[in-house]
């Protein structure tokens, strides 16, 4: 269930905030969605996206009943809201030659960036703890860095899945019979 978070603006600030947001071409709640996930992810804020141009031009293609029913499911199959974005994520990743993730994929990423800052904090205080005391190291069990260190692993194992799962997606069509 989504929460609601809401807060009183001046007029200028909440003008400022609707031209700042309308100059990158995101919506008000999306680039407030994107700011909390950060700061709540302790994350340095990234670069906030490039305008994209308006989506204004259509493309028509006519394929046989029996191809629109494989389209329509394997867009099901690889997370896909429909097919029409499936397709445009096929196009738009063969034109630009780099990874189109759907919805289930970027969940997947931003609960690896969770997971990494947790990491992060857990490390950190491990330095910290050792530069204030310098016996510290007799109270960090090998136990604790190995399990930091299985962390890491599955959060690497589990990011290179999903690039790999992604880069391989549109490459022949043996895993998706018809």
């Amino acid at each position: 269930m989504l929460k609601r978070v809401g807060t009183r603006l001046q007029a200028e600030e909440k003008s400022a905030w609707q031209n700042f947001c309308r100059s990158h071409n995101i919506t008000e709640a999306a680039m407030l969605r994107m700011l909390i996930q950060q700061v709540s992810a302790s994350l340095k804020p990234t670069e906030i996206p490039e305008p994209e141009e308006p989506k204004t031009e259509k493309i028509t293609i006519r394929i046989t009943g029996r191809d629109k029913y494989r389209i329509i499911k394997r867009a099901k199959m690889e997370g896909y809201s429909n097919r029409t974005r499936w397709v445009t994520s096929l196009v738009l990743s063969v034109l630009h030659r780099e990874p189109v993730l759907n919805r289930d994929e970027i969940t997947v990423l931003r609960e690896s960036n969770r997971q990494i800052a947790a990491i992060g904090r857990n490390l950190n205080q491990l330095v910290r703890a050792l530069h204030i005391d310098a016996r510290a190291t007799n109270r960090i069990t090998r136990a604790e860095v190995k399990i930091l260190g299985e962390q890491i692993e599955a959060h690497v194992s589990k990011v290179a899945e999903l690039l790999d799962k992604n880069l391989n997606r549109w490459e022949g069509d043996n895993e998706y019979p018809g």
